[in-house]
C-alpha cells in the first residue's frame, strides 16, 4: 500500500469513497483499508476513469509554510529575561504547528521553561538587562540546583531521578543555543557548554539497590530465588547462566554441546558462545554453583526417561517439555542464528518463579530475566580492578566502543576469568 492514499476509507461500509463537489462518489469495496492492495488500485483505477469522464480537476492542496515565525508580538518589555522565554515559547509552538516537535515535547518545554523562570526569580526576569544573567555562573547554578535535586539534597523541591535532570537541563540549553544562534541576544555561551550532562549515578550493589529505577538485583533477593526454583525446569541453571556469564534468554536456549568447554580430564569448566545480538564471541569460566546445575541437567537430559527421547536429533542444551527448541526457529549450520525468534518459555518460567517466591503486595514488576545479566555486568563493574570497562566489555561480549581498542589494544582474556573467580568468593551462591 501507498504511503498516502489518495481514496478515503468508510470502514463501517468498508469501501473507497472521495468528496467531489461537495458529495461522496463510492468507487468499489474491500477486506481492509491497509492490506487489501488489489482492491484499492481497483478504485483507484475507477476514480482516474471517473475524472476523465466528468471532466472534474481536483484542486491541489496548499503548500505548508517552511520557516518557523511567531505569530504575535510578546506582552512583556523586550529585552528582558521573561519577553526572551517568552518569545522562545511562542517559537517552539511554531515548530509544533509545522508537525517540527511532538506535543509531549513541547508540553515539557514549556513546563521547564516556567519552572527555570520561578527559580531564576520575578527581579532577574523584569530587569532591563536581565539577559546578562544568561552566563556561565548561571549555566553551572542551574546544574548545581538539579544535581542537588538528583541526591535529595535540595530541601524546598521535591526529588527527580536523574533521567528527568537531564531532560530538564537539555531543555534549557536548547533556550540557551536560541538565545546564542537564532536571534543573537547574548554575545558568547557559557564554558563547557557541549560537554556538561547528567549521567547514570553508580551505587553500592553489595548492600543496598537505591537508584536506576530497580533493575539490579541484591544478593538476598537473587538466593531468594534460588531456593524456591523447583526442578520441573532448570530455572537454577538458567539464573546462574545469566549471571555468571552475562546470556540472555535467547543465548541460553541456542546453547549447544559445541559451546561448552572442557578440560583434559573432560570436565566442563567454561562456555564459549556467541551472542546472538551481535555474533561477538564471549568466554566464561563457569562458578562451582553453575557447574553443579549444569551437570545435573545434564546428567538428566541425556539418562532421564522423560528427557533423552526427546534430544536424539539436536544438540540444543535446552528444549521444552515437548521437545521443541526454546526459540521459534533452530540455528543454522554456523552456530549464528541473526533471525532466531524470541522466546517466551525462560520468561514464563521466570515470572511464576518471582510470584511464588514474592507475596501478592511485593513489588516486583522490576524483576525480569534480563536483569540478572545487568546485575552481573554492575557487579564486575563495582569490584574496583583496573580496566573494569575492558572486564565489562569481555562479560558482555560486546564489540569495543572504540576503533582503537579493536585494532591497537591487547585484551587479556584472563582478566575476566579473574573477575569471575573473585566476584564468586564475594557473593557466593547456595544451590
Amino acid at each position: 500500500m501507498p504511503r498516502k492514499l489518495i481514496l478515503n476509507w468508510d470502514k463501517n461500509n468498508k469501501v473507497w469513497y472521495k468528496r467531489i463537489d461537495g458529495k461522496k462518489v463510492y468507487f468499489g469495496a474491500g477486506r481492509w483499508k491497509h492490506r487489501d492492495k488489489p482492491a484499492y488500485d481497483a478504485a483507484v483505477a475507477k476514480y482516474n476513469a471517473y475524472l476523465q469522464e466528468h471532466g472534474v480537476v481536483m484542486s491541489k492542496p496548499k503548500p505548508k509554510k517552511t520557516s518557523v515565525t511567531a505569530t504575535s508580538r510578546s506582552r512583556f518589555k523586550r529585552n528582558t529575561l521573561e519577553w526572551a522565554i517568552d518569545e522562545y515559547l511562542r517559537y517552539e509552538t511554531a515548530r509544533y504547528n509545522l508537525k517540527q516537535i511532538t506535543n509531549k515535547r513541547l508540553a515539557l518545554i514549556a513546563y521547564v521553561m516556567k519552572f527555570f523562570a520561578g527559580w531564576l526569580g520575578k527581579e532577574n526576569l523584569t530587569r532591563e538587562d536581565g539577559l546578562k544573567e544568561i552566563n556561565s555562573q548561571k549555566y553551572n547554578y542551574w546544574y548545581k540546583h538539579l544535581e542537588k535535586r538528583v541526591t535529595g539534597e535540595a530541601k524546598r523541591y521535591s526529588h527527580i531521578k536523574w533521567r528527568t535532570a537531564n531532560s530538564y537541563f537539555q531543555v534549557v540549553k536548547g533556550f540557551f543555543m536560541w538565545l546564542y544562534i537564532e536571534r543573537e541576544l547574548i554575545d558568547t555561551i557559557p564554558r563547557n557548554f557541549h560537554y556538561k550532562k547528567f549521567k547514570q549515578p553508580k551505587h553500592s550493589v553489595f548492600t543496598e539497590s537505591k537508584s536506576l529505577g530497580r533493575v539490579i538485583y541484591e544478593q538476598a533477593e537473587v538466593q531468594a530465588l534460588l531456593d524456591k526454583a523447583n526442578d520441573k525446569y532448570p530455572m537454577r541453571l538458567w539464573i546462574l547462566l545469566a549471571l555468571n556469564c552475562g546470556l540472555t534468554a535467547i543465548d541460553i536456549s541456542t546453547l549447544t554441546e559445541e559451546h561448552l568447554q572442557y578440560n583434559d580430564d573432560g570436565d566442563v569448566y567454561g562456555i564459549e558462545k556467541p551472542r546472538k545480538k551481535t555474533g561477538v564471541f564471549g568466554e566464561w569460566i563457569l562458578w562451582e554453583s553453575t557447574k553443579k546445575e549444569l551437570l545435573l541437567w545434564l546428567d538428566k537430559r541425556n539418562n532421564d526417561d522423560v528427557w533423552k527421547t526427546k534430544f536424539n536429533d539436536t544438540s540444543l542444551i535446552f528444549l521444552n517439555k515437548s521437545g521443541a527448541p526454546l526459540t521459534s526457529q533452530i540455528m543454522n549450520s554456523s552456530g549464528l542464528d541473526a533471525k532466531a525468534g524470541s522466546t517466551q518459555t525462560i520468561q514464563y518460567h521466570f515470572r511464576m518463579l518471582r510470584e511464588k517466591t514474592y507475596e501478592k503486595g511485593d513489588d516486583v514488576s522490576w524483576m525480569k530475566f534480563k536483569n540478572f545479566r545487568k546485575t552481573g555486568a554492575t557487579w564486575i563493574n563495582h569490584l574496583d580492578k583496573p580496566n573494569s570497562d575492558i572486564i565489562e566489555m569481555l562479560y558482555l561480549a560486546h564489540k569495543p566502543s572504540r576503533l582503537s581498542r579493536s585494532r591497537y589494544v591487547f585484551v587479556d582474556k584472563h582478566l575476566l576469568t579473574q573477575a569471575l573467580k573473585e566476584l564468586e568468593t564475594k557473593i557466593p551462591l547456595e544451590v
